[in-house]
């Protein structure tokens, strides 16, 4: 950072250029790795592809600043400039750690939540891992023209009550596609119709699928890093320090936010739960931001109300859990649930006829794993032949 931002005018140009063209890279390296190298080179030999260029760019910025390297005394001619703030330095570290922390948060749900339409294979996480890295790198390089519009308080406010509504909208939109027949047969990769298509057609659909349900609160998310990084600068003369500090405790609360989503959120309350839950907490990092603005009061009156209203709506309206194909049929034939959880790797079910409670079945992940009597169609023929093979092995037991 020290190197390309000396004055108020270089944070303002290159704090968001900086972390946007990072995170684009990272998204360009995980499609590579996820559709190339590890089909081509396997695990081994993509690591060893990604340690020989950190040893390339290791290399290349050593070289460039021995050609290039200054004077001391030119090298300290930094501005001491002043980014003034109307925000307290506690609570914009507060919000980099608790920001940080939803970020991840939301990471880990999409990837459970994405499985519903695109699957669990290498490719789905690859598509799911790069747009959400690309809505981030994209955000970061909205940052120097919204500044030039917005004063970066209120434009970090706006952001984080953003995040919360299009991540209950993008919830919203993937029940749609989830109970709508003719949108789940174009769209899912459990849909006959869908996979029959070719693979490449079918990784363009899910990558726009993708697009479309996660990029807008990824791009508000990407905005939101530089924002927070710039007021906590506090002036250009602390910048090395600052933004080292902002990087450290965006890192803390992503390490954080990604334990405690696969760990306790996801299993406690669900993929659906835990984006609500994420969502009220940058719903709450808005107001309390909002909160804090000199001459706020007309705008506080118009946006938390509004902001309460769509938390509202969307504790209320989205559905409890999303449905996996398949299970639809299962609802029909066993329409009483005896017990569901969803775990950290997958979704069980065990439904009963409601009238006949011997007849029963368990689902995994929405795919009939075990039946009970008077129940066989449902079952697998997969299932049904494991079922009998150690009786086939050891007919003695």
């Amino acid at each position: 950072c020290t190197i390309l931002i000396r004055s108020r005018s270089g944070v303002d140009l290159h704090l968001g250029r900086i972390y946007g063209l990072n995170t684009i890279g990272a998204a360009v390296g995980a499609l590579v790795a996820g559709l190339v190298t590890v089909e081509q080179l396997g695990l081994r030999g993509s690591v060893l592809l990604a340690n020989l260029l950190n040893i390339g760019v290791g290399l290349g910025a050593w070289f460039l600043y021995r050609r290039q390297a200054r004077p001391a005394a030119a090298a300290t001619a930094m501005s001491d400039e002043v980014l003034p703030s109307a925000l307290p330095l506690a609570l914009l570290g507060t919000l980099l750690v608790v920001s940080g922390f939803a970020t991840l948060g939301y990471e880990i749900a999409w990837f459970r939540a994405i499985r519903y339409l695109v699957g669990n294979s290498t490719y789905a996480l690859t598509t799911v891992l790069v747009v959400f890295l690309v809505g981030l790198g994209f955000g970061a390089l909205l940052y120097q023209p919204v500044i030039r519009r917005l004063r970066p308080e209120w434009a970090l406010a706006l952001c984080q009550l953003a995040i919360a509504a299009f991540a209950l909208a993008a919830i919203a939109i993937e029940h749609q596609l989830l109970n709508d027949p003719a949108l789940r047969d174009r769209m899912s990769i459990f849909s006959p119709i869908f996979r029959v298509q070719p693979w490449e057609w079918r990784l363009a659909r899910t990558s726009g699928m993708a697009a479309a349900i996660l990029l807008p609160a990824t791009l508000m998310m990407g905005l939101s890093f530089p924002l927070a990084s710039r007021l906590f600068l506090g002036r250009v003369r602390a910048v090395g320090r600052r933004a080292g500090g902002a990087y450290f405790l965006a890192n803390l609360g992503s390490i954080s936010g990604s334990i405690a989503a696969a760990l306790v959120l996801l299993p406690r309350l669900g993929t659906v739960g835990t984006i609500q839950h994420l969502a009220a907490l940058n719903q709450l990092l808005g107001r309390l931001l909002l909160a804090f603005l000199p001459r706020a009061r007309v705008s506080l009156a118009v946006a938390v109300p509004s902001a309460g209203l769509i938390m509202a709506a969307g504790l209320t309206l989205l559905p409890v859990r999303l449905s996996f194909d398949g299970e639809n049929f299962v609802r029909r034939k066993l329409p009483a649930l005896l017990f569901e959880e969803e775990g950290d790797l997958a979704t069980v079910q065990v439904r009963a006829d409601p009238i006949t409670s011997e007849y029963r079945a368990m689902t995994i992940d929405g795919a009939v794993i075990a039946v009970g009597r008077g129940v066989n169609p449902l079952l697998y023929e997969k299932q049904q032949l494991l079922g009998a093979l150690p009786l086939t092995l050891d007919p003695v037991s």
